[in-house]
């Protein structure tokens, strides 16, 4: 329905064929993460679960007792090397986009809730 609508806009229907990987490519990484995060929820790996708790109280002691200038700083590069290194390479490289994922680094080796099902 949208593809006619905006067809009658004077939008030719190839950018929608050309736009369509991209959006595509978007919601599933959208729900890879909703179901990574489902399945840390569920402790389907209970031992990975548990050293990523370890990990996000290790990281929360450390926020607690750094220096708010240093803080900002830090999520500052963090930030910079994220939108400059890692999405061009996620972008220009598909296979790749999941080693240059932030997200997939916070949870790496939980399952997404699709690969937990075929385990059981």
């Amino acid at each position: 329905m949208a593809a006619i609508a905006i067809g009658r806009h004077g939008e030719s229907p190839g950018s929608i064929a050309k736009v369509s990987p991209l959006y595509l490519s978007i919601h599933l990484y959208c729900a890879g993460s909703i179901l990574t995060s489902h399945s840390f929820y569920e402790w389907r790996q209970p031992t990975r679960t548990a050293w990523t708790l370890v990990w996000f109280g290790i990281g929360c002691i450390a926020f607690y007792m750094t220096p708010v200038w240093l803080l900002v700083k830090t999520m500052s590069l963090f930030a910079g090397i994220t939108f400059f290194a890692l999405f061009p390479i996620a972008s220009r490289y598909p296979r790749y986009r999941l080693l240059a994922s932030p997200m997939k680094w916070l949870f790496w080796g939980i399952p997404s809730h699709g690969k937990s099902l075929w385990n059981c």
